[in-house]
């Protein structure tokens, strides 16, 4: 089961969906890889969100751009 916090997004809106594909992404991977390079993670996490079509998170996109290899 997973429980998302409604506080940033509406129930029911593409926000909490692309949320939704997000983690359940991680609920997934956890199971194949659980210590898997956290950067790896949420870079599939992300792309989880635009293959179900809920686009790129823009805050995402801007911050790989400033940083794309881990420190």
């Amino acid at each position: 089961m997973i429980y998302l916090d409604s506080k940033e997004g509406t129930p029911g809106s593409t926000s909490s969906f692309g949320t939704l594909a997000h983690e359940f992404q991680h609920f997934i991977h956890y199971n194949y890889d659980p210590f898997e390079e956290t950067w790896v993670e949420e870079g599939l996490s992300g792309l989880a969100r635009y293959v179900c079509g809920y686009g790129h998170q823009p805050s995402h996109v801007t911050a790989f751009s400033q940083a794309p290899r881990p420190a």
